[in-house]
């Protein structure tokens, strides 16, 4: 099977973790008894493609975001190389070897954009601070995985809580 986008695949992916079939699945979204499993079966596959509203609906009845569904591919590693080019190339990314270890340095300090910066380095400090209440017990998998795939919401576990306007925050990189 190839799957010509991520969405199918984390649609898939979703519904596994929730433990629905496709069947169960396209009836909660409001298909006919007649085609709901195909349906779903086509999004998963890539052959049909869900509009914006229609991601909304599946990324409600996961509880996740929308965002949480339509990432980019990443599937090869050809395709990450290139994500990481381009964080390269808009957000100054460098990749460095410490002591045969390999490190991805997501955001380099823009003097001239100190604003930018701070809220870039907040919403990385966030990520980091989720991440190590996780490893130290702090909070469950189950709470670490609501913040990611709800992400970005308000802090909901207290470590940040600046909130963000989605559009605002995509129009200032």
């Amino acid at each position: 099977m190839i799957i010509r986008n991520n969405i199918g695949e984390r649609i898939g992916f979703f519904r596994r973790l929730h433990n629905y079939t496709q069947k169960e699945l396209g009836k909660l979204l409001g298909f006919s008894d007649k085609t709901c499993d195909v349906r779903v079966a086509q999004y998963e596959s890539g052959d049909r493609v869900p509009k914006e509203e229609m991601l909304k609906k599946i990324a409600a009845i996961f509880g996740i975001s929308p965002y949480a569904l339509n990432i980019p591919n990443i599937r090869t590693w050809a395709s990450r190389m290139h994500i990481f080019f381009a964080m390269e190339d808009k957000y100054g990314a460098e990749i460095k070897k410490i002591d045969d270890e390999y490190y991805l340095r997501i955001e380099k300090t823009d003097s001239q954009e100190p604003m930018i910066t701070g809220v870039r380095n907040a919403v990385l400090q966030e990520w980091v601070d989720m991440y190590s209440a996780l490893q130290k017990g702090a909070i469950s998998r189950e709470e670490y995985d609501r913040w990611r795939y709800n992400y970005p919401l308000q802090g909901e576990y207290g470590y940040i809580t600046f909130v963000r306007n989605e559009e605002e925050e995509v129009a200032t990189y």
